[in-house]
């Protein structure tokens, strides 16, 4: 983020809030707050009722351990409100980023029309969408 913002480009962060490294050029980002999560399976482990998952979250139902980072100064205040509406749409469930009809940038289909992407398969996700360029290997 400091690298950023010394060339003059923002930056958004993701698993903590960046902006007192970059003050600038801070948008805004996803912060992780693990600490309740790790608590609550302590608790398991402690009562003997814990088993082993593999835990995947989206901000939806988690209980505030995924959440949207502050915003930097740049980000206007109007933005900063759409996109805390957003955000309180994804926490309960209301809005889906990935719903069909939706092809990959070759023109295949990834998700058929009216078919959400769920959480498993946006951690497995090994494809692009239209317009963005590079390489998975």
């Amino acid at each position: 983020m400091p690298a950023c913002e010394s060339l003059g480009l923002y930056s958004v962060g993701f698993y903590s809030d960046g902006r007192q490294l970059a003050p600038k050029g801070w948008l805004t980002g996803a912060s992780l707050d693990w600490g309740p999560f790790y608590t609550k399976v302590a608790d398991q482990v402690k009562s003997n009722t814990w088993k082993p998952v593999a835990y995947t979250a989206g901000m939806e139902g988690t209980e505030g351990y995924i959440k949207l980072s502050s915003f930097g100064k740049s980000v206007p205040i109007a933005v900063q409100k759409e996109v805390t509406a957003k955000e309180k749409l994804l926490q309960s469930g209301k809005f889906v980023v990935f719903r069909g009809p939706m092809k990959d940038r070759d023109g295949k289909e990834r998700i058929a029309s009216g078919k959400d992407l769920d959480i498993k398969q946006l951690s497995e996700m090994n494809w692009f969408v239209p317009g963005v360029k590079g390489s998975l290997h």
